[in-house]
């Protein structure tokens, strides 16, 4: 086998694995935890690995995208139920793929979790508009009208 297909044989492991936990977060919200969520982050493997080998017409993908489902799986098994899962939450690394990367990024609870409080302005009307000066435009001619620094 060569370099170039063992890259591409890591990145279809990785876009398994993301992709996987992505679809069960998206499909499952607040309900992936538990079994749910191993079994929800299973079939979604399974499904995304079988439809990348019947359209991409490569049964090696579908191979290498179940084994990042599998690997997933694993990791989130590690996250869950052991000590060194705990520290790392602890040490907030947590699941900064997901995250939406705002900046500047502001933490709802930096201590617990990774979530990051979305700016205001998203998804809601564009603020009013300044106050407009003497001449109509904002804070243009209007040193004169106001006490400051020309008074």
């Amino acid at each position: 086998m060569s370099f170039g297909a063992e890259i591409m044989d890591t990145v279809w492991l990785v876009a398994g694995a993301v992709s996987t936990q992505m679809l069960t977060q998206m499909v499952l919200g607040a309900n992936n935890t538990g079994i749910m969520g191993y079994a929800g982050n299973g079939i979604a493997g399974f499904v995304l690995s079988f439809a990348a080998s019947k359209l991409l017409k490569q049964p090696k993908v579908g191979r290498a995208i179940f084994k990042g489902a599998i690997l997933q799986i694993v990791l989130r098994a590690i996250r869950d139920y052991t000590p060194f899962g705990s520290v790392t939450a602890n040490l907030g690394m947590g699941d900064y793929i997901a995250s939406n990367w705002v900046t500047p990024q502001i933490y709802a609870d930096p201590n617990n979790s990774a979530m990051v409080v979305p700016p205001n302005g998203w998804g809601t009307p564009a603020p009013p508009a300044g106050a407009r000066g003497v001449s109509g435009y904002p804070h243009t001619g209007d040193y004169a009208a106001s006490p400051g620094l020309y008074n």
